[in-house]
């Protein structure tokens, strides 16, 4: 609902500000002023914009860490899902750089690719759980 009302009241503000320039043209004074008010409302309107597109991304992200934690231990064996966060956090790793050098770091403690590490991959399955579970409850504060 937020999204939208911010939606509508930039349309509207654009809208209300070209109107204002229009009607200022008589007054060749106040032409600058307006240019410099349409310029200065278009940055605020850009700057918010991709704020809200950046906490729309993370909080995406935060929700798609919860589906991953929901019922990993039913839906995954241990190295699936070290392979599944992997995976996660590589996808993300823009957005968390720190938590998917500190996995990637952790997969090559445990030797997560070689096949005789199963007792391995339940710790750092659980580690990894940890890591995922953290991110996840960051969009619950």
């Amino acid at each position: 609902m937020l999204e939208y009302t911010n939606d509508a009241l930039g349309i509207i503000g654009g809208v209300a500000t070209i109107v204002g320039f229009i009607l200022a043209i008589k007054e060749p004074k106040k032409r600058y002023f307006h240019l410099f008010y349409i310029l200065l409302i278009a940055l605020g309107v850009s700057a918010a914009t991709y704020q809200f597109s950046i906490n729309a991304k993370t909080e995406s992200v935060e929700r798609q860490a919860d589906a991953l934690m929901n019922n990993w231990r039913f839906d995954y064996t241990s190295r699936g899902f070290v392979f599944a966060s992997l995976a996660f956090l590589e996808k993300n790793r823009k957005i968390y750089p720190d938590s998917y050098s500190r996995a990637e770091q952790a997969c090559k403690n445990f030797k997560c690719d070689d096949p005789k590490s199963d007792m391995d991959m339940v710790d750092l399955a659980s580690t990894l759980a940890g890591l995922v579970k953290g991110l996840g409850t960051l969009s619950h504060k």
